[in-house]
């Protein structure tokens, strides 16, 4: 029924190889674990291309037919743990990875879609439509959008960006996420590569196979996620605390990135050396934007901002900024005078008791 239909544009191919409408050419290649191209899920989303894959999860373009509109489906697809039956189409753990399917990780990825589908298009999220279980996973079904990544945007543009063009992309993430963070859900995988600047220069930030409810950051089988870099520290460890403060530090990151020309840092190598502020002090950054982001990527989570609103706001230079660490360093600094003064007190004291002591019976 479907054979003839272009797998890029949905278009009736008719008896050419090459869609005449956008003249996409179906090699006929595909990995067996992938869905079949034209396959129909849920009676209702024709799978397209693939759009994109990594190690959780596959993005195809769909053709929605009861809405005739195109989108992504994203697929569920932890390929380390289970694989495709050919047959079914359901996936299945691999015996390898001694693992039960489906797993915890479905479920919670269901809820957090459910969750997403209340975002507006205009929230710098990626829009959700639907989410439904089919084939043992969990599908998202999301707004398609043409664009290019940040990732990709950076080295077209050589690297950097001014300030200006920073803000104007940083800003639609953090209000973004502060949508996000007010759902109690976390995006945990701020990174270049999912934020997307869509062909109408629009910013959206997208790939929620990562999100995870802010009320279980403290779960201690929680998967450890994270992208060196561009993670916080309590990302690499399990039983670490995690909320809105951890895609805080993620964004400092990617502002870090556009500014610099290069990824900060790890936190790891920062736990030994923090280079940190000595980095950006040999950039012409203004001194705000410099202070914005140590304090957005301070290794010490209470002093990150503490929303994504207070980033937001300092950013347009709504709110006075302290140097955070200088002024640690001078409360530091404070506390050894008074220590020193309060011991030099009682030195004196006890040598005042000792001469009359001495008086008295010498």
């Amino acid at each position: 029924m479907y054979e003839r239909i272009c797998i890029s544009c949905f278009g009736d191919m008719g008896e050419y190889d090459r869609c005449p409408h956008c003249g996409y050419v179906d090699s006929g290649s595909r990995k067996h674990a992938m869905l079949p191209a034209r396959y129909v899920l849920q009676e209702r989303y024709l799978i397209g291309e693939v759009l994109s894959t990594d190690k959780n999860c596959v993005c195809y373009k769909a053709m929605d037919m009861q809405e005739n509109r195109i989108v992504e489906v994203q697929e569920h697809f932890p390929r380390e743990i289970v694989t495709r039956d050919a047959d079914s189409m359901a996936l299945v753990p691999l015996e390898r990875a001694g693992t039960q399917w489906p797993d915890k990780s479905v479920q919670t990825l269901f809820r957090n879609a459910q969750a997403m589908m209340q975002f507006s298009q205009r929230d710098g999220i990626l829009h959700v439509y639907d989410t439904f279980l089919a084939n043992q996973t969990v599908y998202i079904v999301n707004e398609y959008v043409e664009g290019m990544l940040l990732e990709d945007y950076l080295k077209q543009c050589g690297g950097t960006v001014d300030t200006d063009t920073a803000l104007s992309i940083i800003l639609p993430i953090l209000d973004g996420l502060a949508q996000l963070h007010k759902a109690e859900l976390i995006h945990r995988a701020v990174t270049p590569k999912n934020i997307i600047i869509t062909s109408d220069n629009s910013i959206k930030l997208i790939n929620f196979v990562f999100l995870k409810e802010a009320s279980a950051f403290q779960e201690n089988e929680m998967t450890v996620y994270f992208s060196p870099g561009y993670a916080p520290y309590e990302q690499y460890v399990t039983k670490e605390r995690r909320g809105p403060f951890t895609d805080i530090y993620s964004v400092g990151a990617v502002l870090y990135r556009m500014l610099v020309g290069r990824p900060p840092q790890d936190p790891i190598e920062r736990k030994g050396e923090d280079r940190l502020r000595q980095s950006l002090d040999e950039t012409d950054l203004p001194e705000y934007i410099v202070l914005c982001i140590c304090k957005a990527m301070h290794m010490n989570k209470d002093i990150r901002f503490k929303s994504a609103a207070d980033m937001k706001n300092a950013l347009l230079q709504n709110t006075e900024l302290v140097d955070v660490d200088g002024h640690l360093e001078m409360i530091r600094k404070r506390r050894q005078i008074g220590l020193i003064a309060g011991l030099a007190v009682v030195f004196a004291a006890l040598v005042a008791v000792l001469i009359i002591l001495i008086i008295k019976y010498f």
